[in-house]
């Protein structure tokens, strides 16, 4: 873990296709990517090596300082509490192109750890893993899905906000403020430049899995609306 490529790309862990979901051109060139991607679900602690992949890429995208010592505690807690990771790859040698994590629970859950490798972006990878999430998390018997987004002084990113409002989620009111390093946790909203004052800002967006509508694994929508 100690040749670490800092990608110097802030959001970088969210798909660019959020920001335009339009085009037949685009949808052509998403058919031929999505040939050979495959995504797999599994309880991190049944498979260690694979979520181990997912918690590198995490790490490499979102750039911690402290290296090696934030890896160690994501997959020591991942696989302590059982998340469900869902990662997709391509290939025949299983290449890693995205992934997500929900945590345990009986009726709220979060998702935590979504992350698209740089040579994926655009291609609609999180919008897919996204919905695939979804889908697992209603036949698990989850009721509601809860994230955190960051907050900026010009207000919320763009890209991952109209990819989750665009797949049902819904701000909640009020605004989080997270003392920089506080915990592993939080490192998915860690960039190159805190807030002032040492406190990272967030909102909360939440979906509601009764009321969620989510599309059938082989159609192909948009990630937003």
């Amino acid at each position: 873990m100690s040749d670490r490529t800092d990608y110097r790309m802030p959001d970088a862990r969210i798909d660019k296709d959020a920001v335009d979901p339009g085009g037949s051109a685009k949808r052509q060139t998403h058919a031929s990517f999505f040939a050979d991607l495959n995504i797999e679900t599994f309880v991190a602690s049944e498979n260690k090596l694979l979520a181990a992949r997912h918690i590198q890429l995490i790490d490499e995208l979102c750039k911690g300082e402290t290296g090696g010592n934030l890896y160690n505690q994501d997959l020591r807690e991942w696989c302590e509490r059982g998340y469900i990771c869902h990662v997709a790859w391509k290939g025949p040698d299983k290449r890693l192109v995205g992934g997500l994590a929900i945590t345990p629970g009986a009726s709220t859950v979060e998702l935590v750890g979504m992350g698209v490798a740089p040579e994926a972006q655009g291609e609609g990878v999180a919008g897919k893993l996204l919905r695939h999430a979804i889908r697992d998390c209603q036949v698990r018997g989850h009721r509601r899905i809860e994230l955190d987004i960051r907050l900026y002084d010009d207000g919320l990113p763009q890209a991952p906000f109209r990819l989750y409002r665009g797949n049902g989620f819904r701000l909640e009111p009020g605004v989080k403020a997270i003392p920089i390093g506080w915990g592993h946790k939080s490192r998915h909203l860690w960039l190159h430049k805190p807030d002032p004052g040492g406190m990272f800002r967030s909102r909360v967006m939440s979906l509601n899995l009764a009321t969620a509508i989510t599309p059938k694994s082989n159609e192909e929508t948009p990630d937003v609306p």
